[in-house]
Order: C-alpha cells, then structure tokens, then sequence
C-alpha cells in the first residue's frame, strides 16, 4: 500500500494529465484514504488545469464524503471552481449529501452575474432542495 500511495503522491504531479488521471484512479486500490491523499485530491480538485484531472479527484473524494475534512473541502471549492462543468458536478454532489453549510456558497454562486444560466439556475435548485 506504502509503494501505491507513493505512486498516487508522485503522480499527481506529472506534466501529463492522462498520468495524473492514472494517479486517481490508483487510489482506489488503497483501502483507506489517509490525510496525504485527501489533501493532494483536494489540492488537485481545486488547481489543476484539467477539469478532467479535476473532475477524476471530485469522484474520488466522493468516496469519503462521510469524511468532515472532505465535506468542508468540497463545500469551500465551490467558491473556487470556475468552470461550468465542474460547478454543476459539485453542487449536484453536495446537494445529494444534504449539505446546508452549502447554502451560502450557493447563494453566491445565484448572485454572480458571471456564472451562466445553467449553474445558477443548478445553485437554485440545490438551495431549494436543501431548503
């Protein structure tokens, strides 16, 4: 397990984004995800050019929402995801989790003249769903 976390720790690094979506789905072989892998996908979710690569983290992380730390982190990446895709993905997730710390960000998300249609009209939805 020690050399697949390395891999997975390693790899999210790579040039290639194929590589770090690799480096994803590798983590799945690790029975329990610890702190180091969290962060990276969290790190990952929020920064990677790819929305792939981003998009490969947010499933993975959904395995653990359960988690408090993973739960906060996907709550606060909603401020910062800026593509439309990743936005409805994540506000889809947070609102199947019943989350209402997520109603804030949502909120926002409704006020900002920037996002599209389609993501404020998903935050609206997510804001009455949890609601």
């Amino acid at each position: 397990m020690a050399a697949t976390k390395a891999l997975v720790l390693n790899s999210l690094n790579d040039q290639s984004a194929s590589s770090r979506i690799g480096a994803v789905n590798a983590s799945y072989l690790i029975a329990d995800m610890d702190n180091d892998i969290i962060n990276a996908f969290v790190n990952t979710l929020n920064t990677d050019e790819n929305i792939n690569v981003r998009l490969a983290a947010l499933e993975a992380l959904r395995k653990y929402a359960d988690d408090e730390k993973v739960r906060k982190a996907l709550i606060a990446s909603l401020s910062i995801q800026d593509k439309p895709a990743m936005q409805i993905v994540l506000i889809d997730l947070l609102v199947q989790l019943k989350d209402k710390r997520a109603l804030a960000p949502l909120k926002k998300i409704t006020e900002d003249e920037e996002n599209i249609d389609a993501v404020r009209d998903e935050a609206n939805y997510g804001i009455f769903k949890l609601s």
